[in-house]
């Protein structure tokens, strides 16, 4: 017998698809289950994703030109260079934090789409309420954990797999390290600079150069853990869209649907 989500002979005496685990007898969408489509949501997500972390690189590599603009100001012992590295910083932040905010709202909205989903899978047995792939983002601390579960029920069941992806794994360590850690980052940036002399004489320059020179190896580390967060999650965006809407179209009626007619069920 074959399988209706995946075509995978299902050996007799079993209970469900030894790749997909649909339970035999299944269709590949349940009928009358509410399903969305999630292919352009994903595409759109992942492209606002890696636009807001081109955003984000190009603040938390800004010290390279607050380096030059410091090592200019002790040069010529002229402070006006210092306050354009300060300008540029909160222009760069400005734009980054707008970017954010969208990339932030369309990996939401895909999120929900692909959980609510799972509900017209059958045997999906997700372990969190579609409500989750919103709320789960804005508990405090809960935070640290309900996208990750929601993310790895979508993975799982998308993508036929017993046990969580390590896909998800690596995109939520490396996403909870650019966030949280990010964050800490920016806090004792700003509480360091905050303690920098005014430049009066040489060595106040000197401490300038200093704080940028440290600044931009902190950030660097916070960078690279976003790269992969951004990566990762792409990878993740676009195999489960991939995966989800082939499954639907599995489910599709067969043949034309005259108006008035009974939809056969998948």
């Amino acid at each position: 017998m074959g399988c209706e989500t995946c075509a995978t002979d299902i050996p007799a005496g079993r209970s469900d698809c030894p790749t997909c685990y649909t339970p035999v007898g299944a269709p590949a969408v349940l009928p009358g289950v509410k399903i969305h489509s999630v292919w352009t949501f994903g595409l759109a997500a992942t492209a606002a994703v890696a636009l807001a972390m081109l955003a984000d690189a190009a603040v938390l590599l800004s010290p390279v030109i607050g380096l030059q603009l410091a090592r200019r100001a002790e040069r010529d012992l002229d402070p006006a260079a210092l306050d354009q590295a300060a300008v540029l910083e909160a222009v760069l932040a400005f734009g980054q934090t707008a970017i954010v905010l969208v990339a932030a709202v369309l990996v939401i909205i895909w999120c929900y789409r692909v959980r609510d989903n799972l509900d017209a899978f059958a045997g999906s047995a997700p372990e969190l309420r579609t409500g989750w792939a919103i709320g789960g983002w804005f508990v405090p601390f809960a935070n640290l954990v309900i996208p990750f579960r929601v993310m790895a029920d979508v993975a799982r069941v998308s993508l036929f797999r017993a046990g969580t992806p390590g896909l998800v794994w690596g995109w939520w360590l490396s996403f909870v390290v650019y966030v949280w850690g990010g964050q800490a980052v920016s806090r004792y940036d700003l509480g360091q600079f905050t303690e920098l002399p005014l430049p009066i004489d040489p060595a106040d320059f000197a401490a300038h150069v200093d704080y940028y020179q440290q600044a931009l190896f902190r950030n660097s580390v916070v960078l690279v853990a976003g790269v992969l967060a951004a990566v990762t999650f792409g990878l993740l965006a676009v195999r489960v869209s991939r995966a989800q809407e082939a499954r639907i179209a599995r489910g599709a009626p067969r043949g034309p649907v005259m108006p008035g007619m009974a939809v056969p069920a998948p």
